[in-house]
């Protein structure tokens, strides 16, 4: 029996890659000043958000180093045009610069960089930005081709709303919002078109229910008699609670909250709502079902609160889960129902682990894969990427490392699958097509048929079918609508079976996903690198 006791690797970065964003960090406020005009405002922070043009050293180990008494250029961003790039592209790689977004910095002021959308560039962000906004009309499209007002219609249109939330958050989390603000006003007009008082009242109180909880004594007793100096606070939402050390902004906590949310809305609107009936209930809970828990990056002390004041269990495993940094487990009773534990400072990015980890969850509670014979790791893994990448663009948490500067059993990812040059991959000196692409080009170049991927356990999965579990289930979703949430559900009721495990699947596939006259799964196959050609421009 495999139960949800799930050990998360501590926010695993990727080589450095040619034309990776970068956040650079000022030694004091008085530096920062200097350059505040050249930032933007993301999560409620000033951020200097920058491709590396010249002027700072890589060494073999992927770090930076500079010399203070020099100075570095980097180019920017345009934050009212996502189109607006700051330098020409040709054959993937940098062209002449636009002058006009390139910024000097005095190394002097440097105090360290970090990366903020580690394998993507400028240039990745501007064509997922068409990818959306095409997206959009299609999904416009789709509503308008029924009768106004009719159920099909009513459906579509909340869809809609959805994807138009979706880019807001996204632009807004990219660093753009100008963009942003002017698709939050055509969504607020969309939305007076029509009423659904219900649902908005809902939601409503989802978000504006976030606010300061009284921590349990008990917890920062015990975080004292451990010996850790810092104490613990508490918030939370109408489904979601967050435990944090005093280390970390009360205001990212309340933004990740209502993230937190609004993804989940957005799952509901996309994979629930539309297809609701006697036979496909929402089975996500309404009420306060996951808990997050950060606390400081102390080993010791994170050990023995999971186990005396949680009162969880390492497993078997113990010394080897101790060298990461979370967990995600099911708790029950009354308690909310999952826990992930973790150990971060504040520089963490908690966006990003509150939507990898509700991804996750969220499938393990929609298509029901906890307690399975058979491993359906690939479904949890799809929906941890398909989160982060839908509301985020970028994903910084991650069960198996996507290290594209080195090989992964002789294979390595080329922008291109009929590249004549073998060992070329999508870092240096190739600009990133943006992460979406790179995952498609990795999946078409290493992932595995998904007859095996849907059985392939996560310790597993190398970095190719990572990448195809998120291909995959867009594809699925994306093409197949209802039926595909209805194969996929079926899928978790036969891995909890057990039994002749991929005859049960091939036979409820032909039928949800009317398939007739060829293999299930190698049908899904051509179908899906059709797609995956087409989304990279490659294909008819």
């Amino acid at each position: 029996m495999r139960s949800l006791l799930v050990v998360l690797a501590s926010l695993v970065l990727s080589n450095l890659l040619y034309g990776q964003i970068f956040e650079v960090k000022f030694k004091t406020d008085k530096d920062a000043k200097k350059y505040a005009k050249y930032m933007v405002d993301i999560e409620g922070t000033p951020r200097f958000i920058a491709e590396l043009r010249s002027g700072l050293t890589k060494k073999p180990s992927g770090d930076y180093t500079w010399d203070s008494a020099q100075r570095s250029e980097w180019f920017i961003a345009d934050p009212d045009d996502p189109l607006s790039l700051p330098y020409k592209v040709k054959d993937g790689a940098r062209g002449k610069a636009n002058k006009k977004q390139v910024v000097g910095i005095q190394n002097s002021h440097l105090d360290g960089i970090k990366p903020f959308a580690q394998n993507n560039s400028f240039y990745g962000i501007s064509l997922e930005y068409k990818d959306r906004m095409a997206r959009l009309d299609e999904l416009r499209e789709l509503r308008d081709s029924s009768d106004k007002g009719g159920k099909e219609w009513m459906a579509a249109h909340w869809v809609l709303l959805d994807g138009y939330e979706s880019m807001h958050l996204w632009l807004s989390g990219m660093g753009y919002p100008g963009p942003a603000k002017k698709l939050k006003k055509e969504s607020d007009r969309q939305r007076k078109a029509v009423a659904k008082e219900a649902e908005e009242e809902q939601r409503k109180r989802a978000i504006q229910g976030v606010g300061k909880v009284e921590v349990p004594s008990k917890l920062n007793a015990d975080a004292e008699r451990l010996g850790l100096k810092t104490r613990f606070k508490m918030q939370q939402s109408q489904h979601f609670r967050i435990t944090y050390h005093t280390g970390i902004k009360d205001t990212q906590v309340v933004h990740c909250l209502k993230l937190a949310e609004r993804c989940l809305a957005g799952f509901r609107a996309q994979f629930v709502e539309p297809y609701l009936a006697e036979d496909f209930q929402d089975l996500i809970p309404d009420n306060l079902w996951l808990e997050w828990h950060f606390g400081p990056d102390n080993a010791k002390v994170h050990t023995l609160l999971y186990e005396e004041h949680y009162g969880m269990s390492w497993g078997p495993r113990k010394e080897e889960r101790m060298k990461l940094h979370g967990s995600r487990n099911y708790r029950g009773g009354e308690n909310p129902l999952y826990l992930c534990y973790w150990r971060i400072e504040n520089e963490g990015s908690l966006s990003g682990i509150i939507t990898s980890n509700l991804g996750t969850i969220s499938a393990t509670v929609h298509f029901r894969t906890a307690n399975t014979q058979v491993s359906v790791d690939w479904l949890e893994q799809a929906m941890g990427y398909w989160m982060s990448l839908e509301f985020l663009g970028r994903n910084s948490v991650t069960e198996k490392a996507f290290d594209w500067g080195v090989e992964d059993d002789d294979h390595t990812v080329s922008r291109r699958e009929d590249d004549k040059k073998d060992k070329e991959t999508v870092a240096e000196p190739n600009l990133s097509i943006g992460e979406k692409r790179l995952y498609l080009e990795s999946a078409l170049a290493e992932g595995v048929p998904f007859n095996v991927l849907m059985q392939t356990q996560l310790f597993d999965m190398k970095r190719g079918d990572v990448a195809k579990s998120w291909a995959m289930y867009d594809f699925l979703t994306r093409t197949y609508g209802r039926e595909a949430q209805v194969f996929l559900r079926d899928m978790g009721k036969f891995a909890r079976e057990g039994g002749p495990f991929q005859e049960k699947v091939r036979k409820a596939g032909d039928a949800a996903l009317k398939n007739s006259g060829q293999d299930l799964f190698r049908m899904l196959d051509e179908a899906w690198k059709e797609h995956a050609l087409k989304e990279l421009g490659r294909g008819q």
